[in-house]
């Protein structure tokens, strides 16, 4: 019997094993939209999908729809072209490259029954050891939608509808969750807001901060990478998607045309994002405590000033307002009022963030943005009402008018609630291996942060004041403004020795603004017309004084020897940023450039086509030689106080390579002002100087 209990037990656990492989499984919702119908955006990245190399252990369900044209496809089995009729469901795998397993009645791709309906197939039918999501299409951060389908009005996914579709098939697992990594090939979604909406349903997020350009993920590369070796660990499988991603973006690099230039892409470890949320809501009421010492305005107006230096991610007239702005850049510029909790964040945010690459227009990026309303409040209500809205919101929409005092109040005893007992190391310095640390002696909580945010009160009062006079400090700000931008209206201008104009505003009034930059317009009494140029940021700025001081050199841009409207959208230390009007073959259109301070010369990234949804695009183009260029310019009559409407100027055609440089205005006359912004966004413009240009003389007068 012995013998024949070890003959047993030697078949058992001592015959050669095959290792066993790990399953992937990768669902691709696919709402092609208006970046199919124009561009055969999606159609590339199926060919993509349909070109990697499977191995038994991968998969890939895609579902289609959202468009109403779809580009034919070439295959092994002939041209073939996806319905528009119908949403449909592909597989791809070592068996087939395109096989189709279903259709269904259309329905709209940004209602999140129909993303739950999708993934609730896909698990059932192809479930795997790991899974990952991606959602592809037009993206809107915070405050904008996903999957937009055009046969449904360009109705998309909120955050919230996203949430319930996951939560529709998943209960939330924040230890065990049920994708390896939810990614986003769609813009602009690499956002606090969007991390907290899907964890507890995926260990890892991939999304990019700003525009994706229309190449969108490279999606051979890593399908085939898994194939290769199963047992990848997603981390690292997130860090191949990402570095694939910006070496096709690298190959696309010419002389005149840089997509890699603007963009992104993040892989966030989603069991850090609530820690990160819980910091950045701390760092929301020490915001309320500067109340304590500063009014209202100049409070917002520091905080605005902060915002408008930070990165931020396609905010502009020309382009829209995404609202979306780097949280690390803002907290490095927020670090001398905000000195607390400022290291606890950016610890919080590398934490976070585990994995990323930029290109030069976001080279210090954080990887992570956060809502900020740029284009002076819209989104607030839908931040508001969001489960992720912070202390800085309730702020911003107290200073909008979009909340009164009592309502603020409320809010903020909400938010400090959800944070009160939160652990966090003393004076805001976070512990290495905290985790580790057997000793909690140094752990404390928001109470413990030496009277920063709260002082010891008993249980008793607690309900009625969380920390010390904030409903005084709320309410004071309600009957009216400490300051109104419309005092410096027509604000005086004067001519100095060197030649150049000052504003001199002076350090109170300077205080509670957020941004000054200049306005320069062509002026032509015979034709009866004002053409304006632009707004630009060369000038010098003393902020401390409150003066501001032109360096008009007679310079402004040119495409190809035709001057061009300029909207700068950003400033730092490398470089300033523009976003330049145009019609390219008949089609309204936005150039994204840059010029670099050191080397004194522009940079053409690429070309944002309008969208039909009037959102922001995600196809990024080039402009190459053949192309008819349309210039656009707002212009009004210099005879009537009518408003300014946009005019078509020049149209030409682009010959030996497209190139924007600086170039001499000549001989004629322009109105030369300042615009100064509030905290509230409002504007006010200065006084006006009138620049003669004759024979490389320039002369101000007023």
């Amino acid at each position: 019997m012995k013998k024949i209990l070890l003959l047993l037990f030697c078949a058992l656990f001592l015959a050669p094993t095959t290792a066993r492989s790990d399953t992937w499984a990768i669902y691709i919702y696919i709402c092609g939209s208006d970046l199919e119908q124009q561009h055969s955006l999606a159609s590339n990245d199926i060919v993509e999908i349909a070109n990697a190399e499977y191995s038994n252990s991968v998969t890939v369900v895609a579902q289609t729809g959202g468009t109403k044209k779809w580009e034919e496809l070439s295959t092994d089995n002939g041209p073939y072209r996806i319905s528009t009729r119908n949403l449909e469901r592909y597989v791809f795998s070592s068996d087939a490259c395109l096989e189709k397993i279903g259709s269904l009645p259309q329905k709209n791709m940004g209602d999140p029954k129909t993303l739950a309906e999708f993934i609730s197939f896909c698990v059932k039918n192809y479930p795997a050891d790991h899974k990952i999501l991606v959602i592809w299409n037009h993206g809107g951060g915070s405050v904008g939608e996903l999957a937009r389908d055009q046969n449904f009005n360009m109705k998309g996914l909120t955050l919230d509808d996203l949430h319930n579709a996951l939560a529709r098939v998943f209960t939330e697992r924040p230890e065990t969750p049920p994708f390896d990594i939810i990614g986003f090939d769609a813009c602009l979604m690499s956002t606090l807001d969007v991390g907290l909406a899907v964890e507890g349903f995926a260990r890892y997020m991939i999304a990019s901060q700003e525009v994706i350009p229309g190449f969108g993920w490279s999606y051979t590369p890593f399908i085939s990478a898994i194939s290769k070796n199963d047992s990848i660990d997603p981390k690292d499988l997130g860090k191949v998607i990402i570095d694939a991603y910006f070496e096709a973006l690298h190959n696309e690099i010419q002389d005149d045309f840089d997509p890699e230039a603007l963009s992104t892409l993040s892989l966030l470890d989603l069991s850090r994002i609530k820690k990160l949320k819980e910091a950045w809501d701390m760092l929301g009421f020490e915001i309320v405590t500067l109340l304590d010492k500063e009014d209202f305005e100049t409070v917002l107006a520091r905080i605005g000033r902060a915002a408008e230096r930070s990165d931020n991610f396609t905010n502009s007239k020309s382009d829209g307002y995404s609202n979306m702005m780097d949280m690390g850049s803002f907290l490095q510029n927020a670090r001398s009022f905000l000195p607390e909790m400022t290291d606890l964040v950016l610890k919080r945010i590398n934490d976070t963030v585990i994995y990323k690459t930029n290109g030069t227009r976001h080279r210090d990026a954080c990887g992570i943005s956060c809502y900020y309303p740029y284009d002076g409040g819209e989104g607030l209500a839908m931040m508001l009402n969001a489960p992720y809205s912070s202390p800085i919101t309730v702020l911003q929409a107290l200073g909008s008018g979009d909340l009164n005092s009592d309502d603020a109040l409320a809010r903020l005893r909400t938010l400090y609630a959800k944070v009160e007992n939160a652990e966090i190391p003393e004076d805001g310095k976070e512990i290495e291996n905290q985790e580790n640390q057997g000793n909690q002696e140094n752990q404390g909580t928001v109470g413990d942060l030496a009277g920063i945010l709260v002082q010891s009160v008993s249980e008793a009062s607690k309900q009625e004041q969380l920390f010390p006079n904030l409903p005084d400090i709320i309410a004071s700000i309600k009957p009216t403004q400490s300051f109104s931008v419309a005092t410096l209206k027509d604000a005086p201008l004067n001519i100095g020795d060197d030649g150049q104009v000052n504003l001199e505003i002076g350090a109170d009034a300077a205080k509670h603004l957020k941004n000054v930059f200049f306005l320069l317009a062509y002026y032509d009494e015979n034709d009866d017309i004002i053409v304006a140029l632009g707004n630009d940021a060369d000038m010098y700025s003393d902020w401390e004084k409150g003066i501001f001081t032109s360096h008009f050199r007679n310079k402004w841009a040119e495409l190809n020897g035709h001057i061009v409207y300029l909207d700068i959208t950003g400033v730092d230390k490398n470089n300033f940023y523009y976003s330049i009007p145009l019609k390219i073959n008949g089609k309204e259109c936005n150039l994204r450039a840059l010029y670099s301070i050191s080397e004194q010369k522009y940079k053409i990234i690429g070309v944002n086509y309008s969208s039909e949804s009037k959102i922001i695009d995600k196809f990024l183009a080039q402009i190459k030689d053949g192309d008819k260029v349309t210039t656009r310019f707002p212009a009004t009559k210099i005879s009537d106080d009518s408003d300014f409407e946009e005019i078509e100027l020049e149209t030409f055609t682009i010959v030996n390579n497209p190139g924007l440089e600086d170039a001499d205005l000549g001989n004629a006359k322009y109105v030369y002002m300042f615009q100064m912004v509030d905290s509230r966004g409002n504007s006010e413009t200065s006084e006006v100087v009138m620049i003669s240009v004759q024979d490389g003389k320039i002369s101000f007068s007023k």
